[in-house]
């Protein structure tokens, strides 16, 4: 009453670090992520593609590392932690693009080089999911403050372009349906043995079932634009 009657700030009486006393009832940054993602699926109705890329997430790359951390426990170094653990990853599938590219370049049947690790846009993705749950902690009570609020996303250069445009798929698309000709440089006559490059020309070729993969291609370019 004393404060009422002065008018003094009711933060003078009750800091902020008071009132934000954390709920005991989740012990764990685990106990935290599935109170999140429940409250993604039943009150904000994400998608159920977009859970399971955050449940990918948890279980694969955060969990491991910070799972059983007590919520009382949780500070900067935590998730400083777990981007130091993804850092080292290999990523467990690739684009077509990239196998195609690795396995051209070197001749061999491998799909992953030894270099290749988790891209840079991909790590990021795993470390705002790590910050999303403490900062839903954080405004649920769960925690007193988000112990993670501080912590900066590694800096993401500029991703190539890995898709094609409509006119690509166009482009490819006439092209199948007009037959799947193609040309590839050769040389005729060639032998090492007698010291000759031979007769260099275009060969003619054609693809095969050029027909049947015209048909495939459009059908799953019509599932790709019917889920956008």
């Amino acid at each position: 009453m004393r404060a009422v009657s002065r008018r003094e700030e009711l933060d003078y009486w009750f800091p902020l670090a008071e009132r934000n006393v954390a709920r005991h009832e989740v012990g764990t940054f685990m106990g935290l992520a599935e109170k999140w993602l429940e409250h993604a699926k039943a009150v904000r109705e994400i998608s159920e593609s977009c859970l399971g890329n955050y449940r990918c997430h948890l279980k694969h790359h955060i969990l491991p590392v910070i799972g059983d951390t007590f919520l009382k426990d949780l500070d900067l170094k935590s998730i400083e932690g777990v981007a130091t653990v993804i850092r080292g990853k290999k990523p467990q599938t690739r684009s077509y693009k990239t196998v195609r590219r690795n396995r051209m370049m070197d001749g061999s049947d491998e799909f992953f080089e030894d270099d290749e690790f988790l891209s840079t846009a991909y790590r990021r993705e795993i470390l705002t999911v790590a910050c999303m749950v403490t900062k839903f902690g954080c405004e649920r009570g769960y925690i007193a403050m988000n112990p993670f609020r501080q912590f900066k996303l590694p800096e993401c250069p500029e991703q190539p372009y890995d898709y094609w445009k409509i006119k690509e798929e166009n482009t490819f698309l006439s092209w199948l349906e007009s037959g799947g000709v193609y040309h590839v440089h050769t040389t005729k006559g060639h032998s090492k043995r007698n010291g000759g490059d031979g007769e260099k020309f275009l060969k003619r070729l054609q693809l095969r079932n050029h027909e049947e993969l015209y048909d495939i291609v459009l059908f799953a370019l019509k599932i790709r634009s019917a889920q956008r």
